[in-house]
This record gives structure tokens, sequence and C-alpha cells, in this order.
């Protein structure tokens, strides 16, 4: 029994998800190794120190999406209580993974593909013809 998918987080009036394998964003390259960075710790379930705006704040990464306005933001939770955030992307002056894990709130739907898919599988006992000592 596998445990139920977490919700997602509801697309806001105009917003579309972007789960591209390659992000071709207009932000300058630093902004695509950050978003690199929060994809690879989405992918991990691990928390991002993300710098924005002048301070540090520690999330969880769960979405990134386009606004009716053009914008692309980052959707994640504050890892110290919870509450939804959301930031523009070009408005990220640093990102880095910790080693703080989380078990998600919401779908993590950074990964391009969408959440990874382990199916379950069965071990299975094969004679080798050696024998254990």
């Amino acid at each position: 029994m596998t445990p139920a998918e977490p919700a997602t987080y509801r697309l806001a009036a105009g917003e579309t998800l972007l789960r591209e394998r390659t992000l071709r964003l207009p932000v300058p390259g630093r902004v695509q190794s950050y978003l690199e960075i929060i994809r690879f710790a989405a992918s991990n379930r691990l928390c991002v120190d993300l710098e924005y705006l002048g301070s540090v704040r520690r999330i969880e990464p769960y979405s990134l999406r386009r606004t009716r306005d053009d914008n692309i933001v980052l959707h994640a939770t504050r890892a110290s209580d919870g509450g939804h955030r959301s930031y523009r992307i070009d408005r990220i002056q640093g990102a880095r993974a910790t080693r703080q894990s989380f078990i998600p709130r919401f779908a993590v739907e950074l990964n391009p593909q969408g959440a990874p898919v382990i199916p379950p599988t069965a071990r299975r006992e094969e004679s080798s013809g050696l024998s254990r000592r």
C-alpha cells in the first residue's frame, strides 16, 4: 500500500504550471542556476535557504508557475511554520540546498515529469548454485 499523493497548490486565475525539462526563462544565468538548485532540493525533499530581497528564508519548495502578468513565481512554504509563500524568481538572490528534509504538504511539481514514481518491486530468491556458510 502506498501513501496518497499530497494535493497540489490550487492554480490561481491565469497561472500556468512550468515543468519543462530545460527551463528557458528570461532571467540571468545565475537565477537559472538557483532554480536548478531549488529543483534538485525539491526532488530530494530537502529544504532550501533562499536569499530573497536581502534576507534568507528556509523554505520547502513545491511549484514553479507563470502568472497572468507573465511573472514566474516559486510556490513554497516556510519551513518554520508551514505558511504559504510565493517568490518572484527575478528577485531571488541566492539558493542553497540544506540537509534538512521535509515531508511534502503538497505535491512537489518542480521536477520535469511530475512527482517521481518508483514502482514497488517484489524480491525474489534466485538460486545461484552457491551454498551459504
